[in-house]
């Protein structure tokens, strides 16, 4: 039996940082159900994420990151 396909699509801002990703799995030749999906919610000046969210496939929270980096600009 051969293993479901899987795709991944990514989100960038213009400065080429992660602003979301979503997880798919193909079910049909014309229909593909959404895994998860991942949202950073911000950076500080330095490029550091501020913020993370993750959800399932039906919108339910898995995750929802802070974070918190000290003038050595690491967490």
């Amino acid at each position: 039996m051969p293993s479901n396909q899987r795709g991944y699509g990514f989100d960038y801002d213009k400065l080429n940082r992660i602003l979301g990703a979503q997880s798919y799995e193909k079910v049909t030749a014309f229909n593909q159900s959404p895994n998860f999906s991942m949202s950073v919610l911000g950076y500080d000046f330095n490029g550091n994420i501020l913020g993370l969210t993750r959800q399932d496939a039906n919108g339910g929270d898995i995750d929802d990151l802070q974070y918190a980096y000290d003038n050595s600009n690491q967490m």
